[in-house]
């Protein structure tokens, strides 16, 4: 049974991403989204110099993202600066 790494880091960004739902605008969407921003430049700087379109550094990119993201609010709810939402 081969099982990867990214495939479970993959998982687990899943379920942080569908967890987040709740809290609404955080850290976690905002890092996915530059993540993959930045993959997409990647994926195109290889295109450019002539190999084929690489899906794998976004897919890489949006889960080092989301993952760096849910270690954001971590850090931000552990140090307290961050004020709750205010339910509206």
């Amino acid at each position: 049974m081969n099982i990867d790494v990214w495939l479970i880091l993959g998982i687990i960004s899943i379920i942080a991403l569908l967890s987040s739902f709740a809290i609404g605008k955080n850290s976690i969407w905002g890092s996915m989204t530059v993540a993959v921003i930045i993959g997409l430049v990647i994926a195109l700087v290889y295109v450019f110099k002539g190999e084929s379109f690489h899906w794998t550094i976004i897919k890489k990119a949006a889960i080092v993202g989301t993952l760096s993201g849910v270690l954001f609010e971590i850090i931000a709810r552990v140090s307290g600066k961050k004020k709750p939402a205010a339910d509206s």
